[in-house]
This record gives structure tokens, C-alpha cells and sequence, in this order.
């Protein structure tokens, strides 16, 4: 049977969402981009100037079978909850080998396993978070 710590330790990612810590097994959409625009001046017609726009959607960022560190920090992933200062760290041998980071977010979808008295599953199924956009830390 499997428990609490040996759920802590198989998730080889922590996220850390403002001052809670939380441990997930699979995160995916770790990603961002940008949007160009290009625009073709008098004497350049060969080769047209890309400018970069302002994003006109989010980024999505999923986050599947994980747990919170503590009870407390459940409640700070329900759909409509803004995030402030989210860290995605890649771990090994309990040491940090890659973080990603974002600044503004919003969860927009939770779901959870089903509840079951006699199995032993992970709380947190899948979350996913709308982000302003995602950028490596050194």
C-alpha cells in the first residue's frame, strides 16, 4: 500500500504556487511563444520585417497526479483562482536541476480521482492553468 511520503517522493516535480509547494508526477504544455506580425517597407519588398504583437490568447499549462505538500494548499486550485509567482522545478536526487517560471495565472480546470474509502489514489487528477507565459530559470 502505498502512502502519502511514497507519493511525495515518486513526483519528481514541485510546483511551487505562492507560498504552497505541491508535488506532481506528469506536467505537460511546457511551453510558450510569441506572435509575429510582418510588415513590408519601400525598398526592402524582398525581405519583410517581422515585429513581435502582444499575445492575444494564454498559454495552458497541465499538471496531472499530484499532491499538496499540506492540506492547506488544495483550495488554492479551484477553476477561477488567480495564481501570482508560479515555479515549476524539475527535481532530482532532491536537488533542483530545471525551473520554468510564470507570473500570472488562472486555473481553469480541476478534476480530482474518484473517491474510493478503499484504494489509495492520488488526490489532485489534473489541473490546468491559463498562464502569461512560461520562461526558463537559470
Amino acid at each position: 500500500m502505498m502512502t502519502r511520503k511514497d507519493f511525495l517522493l515518486n513526483n519528481q516535480f514541485k510546483v511551487s504556487i505562492g507560498k504552497e509547494l505541491f508535488s506532481f508526477a506528469k506536467v505537460s504544455n511546457l511551453s510558450d511563444s510569441c506572435e509575429l506580425e510582418t510588415i513590408s517597407q519601400g525598398g526592402a519588398n524582398g525581405c519583410p520585417e517581422f515585429l513581435s504583437r502582444p499575445k492575444s490568447k494564454m498559454e495552458t499549462l497541465i499538471l496531472e497526479k499530484g499532491v499538496p505538500n499540506d492540506e492547506a494548499g488544495k483550495s488554492q486550485l479551484t477553476p477561477g483562482t488567480r495564481l501570482v509567482a508560479v515555479a515549476i522545478m524539475v527535481m532530482q536526487n532532491r536537488q533542483v536541476k530545471k525551473c520554468y517560471q510564470f507570473d500570472y495565472g488562472i486555473v481553469t480546470k480541476w478534476e480530482v480521482s474518484s473517491l474510493d474509502a478503499m484504494g489509495n489514489e492520488i488526490l489532485i487528477e489534473k489541473v490546468e492553468i491559463a498562464h502569461s507565459g512560461l520562461c526558463e530559470v537559470n
